[in-house]
């Protein structure tokens, strides 16, 4: 696919000069598993597109392919829907190991706009059927918009949303919202909603959701890793109470190396929020959760509200947190989360917490005014981490080793304190 004035040729596979000069022409040409190059350029609906569930898309799959950019930079290729179409849907109705695979998009200014319940999900992306595992990667899903006109039913996943599970890495999921056009009620998932599969060295920020259920920056289950959540909100709670929250993400998740900062999350978990009874325990591994605030005190930073499945904290700092303007970093209400080598400022619950080597004392970040949650050399969150299986061979969130070669132990939260110094070889 190209926007070089070319003479289209179908089945547009003899280089450029007859390439297609929409995605959605190449889409129909290609078969399973084959791969549809896309060249630099803005990208809108085809004069007839393809509606699904009453949505109109700017590019429709049905087969497993593989769509990428043509040099993988998502600043150069754009699909945008104009405010009226949703960027991409990919159905596939049946279990499918073969390719399903987003590469070095950006998706923007999309939407999926209805009054029926269950076709206003995914602004940007929406992955449809069953039984099969997408991957999106290199791209970057912003201000994208999933919007439900009928003020008593559901809009999900302004950036996202899959009814599979799907991997995801190096993305940027930025400024999507989740909102009822109706009501401040019933709207979920700003960002992303995901039923599993993995998140790596993804940026969730700015995303946000107006309704009675949470999460601004997203949703669902599933392994992040090298993850940053920032600036995410529920903005409004309607009739939701307590379930309104998880500003940065709603749901169970294992979390390694991930930094969660300046999530808002209006009634309960400024960062994280979990609730029900899902069969799913939560680990933070390494993670960092601070500067996070709720409107009222049910958590400012953790609230978990699993009936069963605790959470479980591992070196992580989780430290100056909000809720209704008091410290409130972690809050459980039925279950007994465990602490271990982790630093928390401060605890609320209906419960007993386990503790083991954890302390409440100041991390001491490098400029915690300025968003900069660095150690300095004298935290005392520096080689006090429990070395784990996973850690060896791993890195950081900004790259660094996690285990530290000098002391061989680990540091609690999602930055490794590097010693800074000359180093002089002799011969």
């Amino acid at each position: 696919v190209a926007q070089n004035g070319q003479t289209e040729t179908t089945p547009f596979t003899n280089g450029w000069t007859s390439a297609a000069s929409n995605i959605q022409s190449a889409v129909n040409e290609a078969t399973t598993n084959d791969t549809v190059l896309v060249g630099p350029g803005i990208y809108y609906a085809p004069p007839a597109p393809t509606n699904y569930l009453g949505v109109t898309n700017v590019v429709y799959i049905s087969r497993p392919i593989t769509l990428s950019s043509s040099n993988g930079n998502p600043a150069s290729v754009s699909i945008d829907g104009q405010g009226i179409n949703r960027g991409i849907t990919w159905y596939y109705p049946t279990a499918s190991a073969s390719n399903f695979v987003l590469n070095g998009f950006t998706i923007t200014n999309c939407a999926a706009t209805t009054a029926t319940s269950g076709t206003n999900y995914g602004g940007g992306i929406l992955f449809a059927g069953t039984g099969w595992t997408g991957t999106i990667m290199n791209c970057v899903i912003c201000n994208n918009r999933a919007v439900s006109t009928n003020g008593s039913i559901y809009a999900y996943g302004g950036g996202i949303y899959a009814g599979n599970p799907y991997n995801a890495s190096n993305c940027v999921i930025r400024a999507n919202q989740a909102s009822n056009s109706v009501t401040a009620a019933n709207a979920s998932y700003g960002g992303f909603y995901r039923p599993g599969g993995s998140m790596t060295a993804c940026l969730i920020e700015r995303n946000t959701t107006w309704g009675a259920t949470g999460g601004g920056g997203g949703g669902g289950n599933g392994i992040f890793q090298n993850c940053v959540f920032r600036g995410n909100a529920v903005v409004d709670y309607g009739t939701g109470g307590k379930m309104c929250g998880g500003g940065g993400y709603y749901g169970p998740g294992t979390f390694i190396n991930c930094l969660f900062c300046l999530n808002y999350g209006r009634n309960s978990g400024g960062a994280v929020l979990c609730y029900g009874s899902g069969g799913f325990w939560s680990f933070y591994y390494n993670c960092t959760i601070v500067s996070n605030k709720c409107l009222n005190s049910y958590g400012g930073g953790i609230a978990n509200y699993m009936a069963y499945e605790p959470a479980v904290f591992v070196n992580s700092i989780i430290y100056s947190n909000i809720a209704n303007n008091s410290a409130s970093d972690v809050f459980t209400d039925l279950c007994t989360d465990t602490f271990t080598n982790s630093c928390i400022g401060y605890t609320n619950a209906r419960v007993n917490f386990t503790w083991s080597n954890s302390i409440t004392n100041n991390p001491q970040f490098v400029n915690f005014a300025a968003n900069d949650f660095h150690l300095k050399s004298k935290s005392p969150c520096i080689n006090t981490g429990t070395n784990q299986a996973w850690m060896y061979g791993a890195k950081d969130l900004d790259g660094q080793r996690r285990i530290d070669p000098v002391s061989g132990i680990v540091d609690m939260g999602c930055y490794e304190y590097v010693t800074r110094g000359t180093m002089f070889i002799i011969r």
